[in-house]
Protein backbone atom coordinates (compact mmCIF):
# COMPACT_ATOMS: atom_id res chain seq x y z
CA UNK A 1 0.00 0.00 0.00
CA UNK A 2 1.07 3.67 -0.95
CA UNK A 3 0.07 6.37 1.25
CA UNK A 4 0.28 9.75 -0.01
CA UNK A 5 -0.08 13.21 2.26
CA UNK A 6 -2.68 15.70 0.52
CA UNK A 7 -0.35 18.31 2.31
CA UNK A 8 2.40 17.64 -0.16
CA UNK A 9 2.29 19.46 -3.81
CA UNK A 10 3.10 18.45 -7.65
CA UNK A 11 4.15 15.38 -8.81
CA UNK A 12 4.71 12.16 -7.26
CA UNK A 13 6.94 9.45 -8.66
CA UNK A 14 6.74 6.54 -7.62
CA UNK A 15 9.04 2.95 -8.64
CA UNK A 16 8.75 -0.42 -7.66
CA UNK A 17 10.08 -3.71 -8.36
CA UNK A 18 7.59 -5.96 -10.13
CA UNK A 19 8.29 -9.71 -11.10
CA UNK A 20 8.35 -10.58 -14.76
CA UNK A 21 5.56 -12.43 -16.49
CA UNK A 22 5.69 -16.25 -16.71
CA UNK A 23 6.04 -16.85 -12.86
CA UNK A 24 9.90 -16.68 -13.80
CA UNK A 25 12.01 -17.29 -9.93
CA UNK A 26 14.48 -15.15 -11.42
CA UNK A 27 15.42 -12.27 -9.35
CA UNK A 28 15.29 -9.93 -11.88
CA UNK A 29 12.58 -7.04 -11.87
CA UNK A 30 10.76 -4.27 -14.26
CA UNK A 31 11.10 -1.33 -12.56
CA UNK A 32 7.34 0.63 -13.17
CA UNK A 33 6.70 4.40 -12.22
CA UNK A 34 2.87 6.10 -11.90
CA UNK A 35 3.01 9.90 -12.14
CA UNK A 36 -0.15 11.20 -10.53
CA UNK A 37 -1.65 14.73 -10.03
CA UNK A 38 -3.03 15.84 -6.96
CA UNK A 39 -3.31 18.27 -4.65
CA UNK A 40 -6.03 21.17 -5.07
CA UNK A 41 -8.33 21.04 -8.18
CA UNK A 42 -8.10 24.07 -10.90
CA UNK A 43 -10.70 23.70 -13.14
CA UNK A 44 -8.85 24.94 -16.69
CA UNK A 45 -11.35 26.00 -19.65
CA UNK A 46 -11.55 27.45 -22.74
CA UNK A 47 -13.64 28.66 -25.36
CA UNK A 48 -12.67 29.34 -28.40
CA UNK A 49 -14.26 32.33 -31.50
CA UNK A 50 -14.15 32.83 -35.06
CA UNK A 51 -15.95 34.46 -38.06
CA UNK A 52 -18.35 32.00 -39.40
CA UNK A 53 -17.42 32.54 -43.09
CA UNK A 54 -14.07 33.98 -44.43
CA UNK A 55 -13.43 34.43 -48.35
CA UNK A 56 -10.52 32.29 -49.94
CA UNK A 57 -6.97 34.32 -50.07
CA UNK A 58 -7.87 36.21 -46.99
CA UNK A 59 -6.91 36.09 -43.04
CA UNK A 60 -8.78 34.66 -40.22
CA UNK A 61 -8.67 35.47 -36.28
CA UNK A 62 -8.74 32.54 -34.06
CA UNK A 63 -9.66 34.16 -30.23
CA UNK A 64 -9.49 31.50 -27.56
CA UNK A 65 -9.79 32.24 -23.99
CA UNK A 66 -8.48 30.11 -20.93
CA UNK A 67 -10.58 30.94 -17.57
CA UNK A 68 -9.09 29.22 -14.28
CA UNK A 69 -12.28 28.22 -12.59
CA UNK A 70 -10.58 26.12 -9.99
CA UNK A 71 -10.28 26.77 -6.30
CA UNK A 72 -6.34 26.57 -6.79
CA UNK A 73 -3.74 28.34 -8.78
CA UNK A 74 -2.84 26.79 -12.36
CA UNK A 75 0.71 25.60 -13.22
CA UNK A 76 2.42 24.58 -16.23
CA UNK A 77 -0.72 25.86 -18.68
CA UNK A 78 -0.54 25.05 -22.06
CA UNK A 79 -2.89 25.13 -24.88
CA UNK A 80 -2.25 23.45 -28.27
CA UNK A 81 -4.45 24.10 -31.00
CA UNK A 82 -3.21 22.67 -34.41
CA UNK A 83 -4.46 24.60 -36.95
CA UNK A 84 -6.76 23.20 -40.06
CA UNK A 85 -4.92 22.19 -43.45
CA UNK A 86 -6.23 25.52 -45.72
CA UNK A 87 -4.74 27.72 -43.55
CA UNK A 88 -0.82 29.43 -43.14
CA UNK A 89 0.06 30.24 -39.84
CA UNK A 90 1.12 34.58 -39.30
CA UNK A 91 0.60 35.31 -35.77
CA UNK A 92 -0.02 33.85 -31.99
CA UNK A 93 -0.03 36.45 -29.15
CA UNK A 94 -0.94 35.45 -25.57
CA UNK A 95 -2.68 38.07 -23.48
CA UNK A 96 -0.30 37.24 -20.58
CA UNK A 97 3.08 37.41 -21.94
CA UNK A 98 3.13 33.49 -22.61
CA UNK A 99 5.28 31.89 -25.47
CA UNK A 100 3.78 30.91 -28.28
CA UNK A 101 4.97 29.25 -31.40
CA UNK A 102 3.64 28.79 -34.85
CA UNK A 103 2.42 25.30 -33.97
CA UNK A 104 0.35 26.47 -32.49
CA UNK A 105 1.45 25.65 -28.94
CA UNK A 106 1.19 28.26 -25.99
CA UNK A 107 3.02 28.04 -22.72
CA UNK A 108 1.20 30.24 -20.50
CA UNK A 109 2.70 29.51 -17.00
CA UNK A 110 0.57 29.90 -13.89
CA UNK A 111 -2.92 31.35 -13.70
CA UNK A 112 -4.57 32.34 -10.49
CA UNK A 113 -8.00 31.44 -9.44
CA UNK A 114 -10.19 33.18 -11.67
CA UNK A 115 -7.77 34.59 -14.01
CA UNK A 116 -8.57 34.83 -17.53
CA UNK A 117 -5.93 35.07 -20.35
CA UNK A 118 -6.87 35.22 -24.22
CA UNK A 119 -4.66 34.03 -27.29
CA UNK A 120 -5.06 35.72 -31.13
CA UNK A 121 -3.88 33.42 -33.19
CA UNK A 122 -4.27 34.57 -37.34
CA UNK A 123 -4.17 32.08 -39.91
CA UNK A 124 -3.91 33.23 -43.86
CA UNK A 125 -6.29 31.09 -45.27
CA UNK A 126 -5.54 29.44 -48.79
CA UNK A 127 -7.62 30.17 -51.98
CA UNK A 128 -7.41 26.10 -52.66
CA UNK A 129 -9.68 26.18 -49.42
CA UNK A 130 -12.15 27.89 -51.38
CA UNK A 131 -15.58 25.74 -51.12
CA UNK A 132 -14.39 23.89 -47.54
CA UNK A 133 -15.25 23.98 -43.78
CA UNK A 134 -12.14 24.90 -42.09
CA UNK A 135 -12.65 23.02 -38.21
CA UNK A 136 -10.40 24.20 -35.76
CA UNK A 137 -9.59 22.40 -32.31
CA UNK A 138 -7.91 23.99 -29.47
CA UNK A 139 -6.67 22.41 -26.41
CA UNK A 140 -6.12 23.32 -22.56
CA UNK A 141 -4.19 21.64 -19.74
CA UNK A 142 -1.89 21.71 -16.82
CA UNK A 143 -0.21 20.54 -13.47
CA UNK A 144 -3.12 20.13 -11.53
CA UNK A 145 -6.47 17.74 -11.41
CA UNK A 146 -9.45 18.71 -13.14
CA UNK A 147 -12.43 18.16 -12.29
CA UNK A 148 -14.46 19.00 -15.13
CA UNK A 149 -12.37 17.83 -18.45
CA UNK A 150 -15.90 18.77 -20.25
CA UNK A 151 -14.51 22.29 -20.82
CA UNK A 152 -10.72 21.42 -21.39
CA UNK A 153 -11.28 21.69 -25.65
CA UNK A 154 -13.17 24.03 -27.94
CA UNK A 155 -14.33 23.57 -31.92
CA UNK A 156 -14.86 26.37 -34.17
CA UNK A 157 -15.97 25.72 -38.00
CA UNK A 158 -15.43 28.22 -40.18
CA UNK A 159 -17.39 27.93 -43.74
CA UNK A 160 -14.55 29.30 -46.46
CA UNK A 161 -15.87 30.89 -49.57
CA UNK A 162 -14.27 30.83 -53.44
CA UNK A 163 -12.59 34.43 -53.95
CA UNK A 164 -14.76 35.87 -56.86
CA UNK A 165 -12.04 36.91 -59.83
CA UNK A 166 -13.86 40.06 -61.81
CA UNK A 167 -12.46 42.00 -64.19
CA UNK A 168 -14.28 45.11 -65.89
CA UNK A 169 -13.75 46.28 -69.50
CA UNK A 170 -14.72 49.73 -71.19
Amino acid sequence: NVVVDPRVKGTITLTTDTPLAGGSVTTASENTTIVQKFGPPADLAIAKLAAGTVIAGEQLTYTIVITNNGTASATGVEVVDALPSGTSFVSATASNGGVCNSGVSCELGTLAVGEVVTITVVVDVLTTAGGTTLTNTALVSGDQIDPVTTNNSATVPTTVNASADLSVLK
